[in-house]
């Protein structure tokens, strides 16, 4: 077998090298060009994989500027489709969004080249997102590559189920150009799912543990209302079954207003807030950590929120409610179990879990292994860094199990 020349387009840190290298051999491979913009993701990248030259800038990368190659991967941006992206245009993309086209360049790169094999990599609302013009923007992907001889097929796949603890689910595209007459094949995984518990290190670093101890963001109760229940540390019980469940923005020191939370008639939410004239001065706000505290004790108090998945999934241990104006939590109102697989890894907004009677963030090693990258690689040296890499990569088991099935006779 001839070895399988690759070119690694929107590279992060190599999880398709690694993939299509595990999948194949590393004997049996060669990524002739890698294509990244981030300076930090380079660096990362340089110091963990083998290649022949680089390019920045995809959009100023010219067809003869790219080496001859098998296989072009691209886990393009997904900042434009995601379901976590900054506009109240969820379902649409944003044409003024220049990320939202950079497939485009993949396909102008292909059409010049002409490699056997694509292999791309997305966020799993690409296979739902609509254009400007109302169809789905996968369709029009899958015409773009059509048009310079390629059939383009896609499934959505969940991490989870390749043995890495963590889920995520992402839209994979398998290219094959048309002379080659070879079909695409996604194959069900088999792997079993295992809990965020196996991948955790011995030790760890003392920055990685969460600050609790300091007040909710705006849970707050009504001090005259708790008849010298409460303490000025926050650290009481804040129960529905007493009259003192308000909510107020202890940090804006322009927004005094009081709000209560009152019983809704209608609606998914129990309650909603009610304007009041109570001065912020006479309400005091519950500690952070013991409200997650409390809310550990009502669940296993609880048969139905204490109750384990009968399958390994995201399981949280505890969630602080009513900290919103919108009642809903958010992941840094939530503690997660290790029991459990992690929530899907982000470039923000990192997890916590409560491991071994403490509240912590993920190693970037733990991280790694979330992401199915090998033991020996070194990720950026700052933790943030690693992290916001960790977020943007493709999970290396899944690029694998894909190459091995489609891309195994070259």
């Amino acid at each position: 077998m001839s070895k399988l020349k690759f070119v690694d387009a929107f590279a992060g840190i190599g999880g398709f090298h690694y993939g299509v290298q595990e999948a194949l051999g590393k004997d049996n491979v060669e990524c002739v060009a890698f294509i990244e913009q981030d300076k930090d993701a380079i660096e990362t990248y340089k110091n963990n994989h083998d290649y022949f030259t680089y390019h920045t800038d995809i959009t100023q990368t010219h067809g003869d500027q790219v080496p001859e190659h098998d296989l072009l991967c691209g886990g393009f941006p997904c900042q434009a489709f995601s379901i976590n992206k900054q506009n109240s245009k969820k379902s649409t993309v944003d044409k003024e969004d220049e990320r939202s086209y950079l497939y485009k360049d993949l396909a102008r790169i292909v059409e010049a080249k002409q490699p056997k094999y694509l292999l791309f990599e997305n966020v799993r609302n690409l296979a739902s997102i609509k254009h400007e013009k109302g169809g789905l923007l996968i369709d029009d992907i899958v015409k773009t590559f059509d048009e310079v001889g390629y059939n383009l097929e896609y499934k959505v796949y969940d991490a989870a189920d390749f043995g890495v603890p963590q889920q995520r689910k992402r839209v994979y595209l398998v290219g094959k150009r048309k002379d080659l007459n070879e079909p695409i094949v996604f194959p069900e995984p088999t792997e079993s799912r295992v809990t965020l518990k196996s991948v955790l290190e011995e030790s760890y670093d003392e920055s990685l543990l969460e600050k609790l101890n300091k007040p909710c963001t705006s849970r707050c109760a009504l001090k005259s209302e708790y008849q010298g229940d409460w303490s000025d540390d926050g650290n009481f019980d804040w129960n529905w079954d007493k009259a003192g469940c308000y909510y107020c923005n202890k940090s804006n020191k322009d927004d005094n207003t009081v709000y209560k939370w009152v019983k809704k008639k209608k609606g998914n939410a129990t309650h909603s807030l009610e304007k009041t004239d109570i001065d912020k001065k006479d309400v005091v706000w519950q500690n952070k950590q013991h409200a997650f505290e409390q809310d550990m004790k009502d669940r296993n108090n609880d048969t139905e929120k204490s109750k384990k998945k009968t399958k390994l999934g995201i399981e949280p241990m505890s969630i602080i409610m009513y900290d919103t104006p919108s009642a809903v939590s958010r992941q840094h109102e939530r503690i997660y179990s290790v029991e459990g697989i992690s929530r899907t890894l982000a470039t923000f907004g990192h997890p916590v879990y409560y491991i071994d009677g403490k509240y912590r963030k993920l190693s970037s090693r733990e991280s790694a292994r979330c992401q199915g990258f090998p033991e020996e690689f070194e990720p950026n040296e700052n933790h943030g860094k690693a992290c916001k890499q960790f977020g943007n990569a493709v999970c290396v088991k899944v690029i694998k199990f894909i190459v091995e099935h489609n891309f195994k006779e070259n």
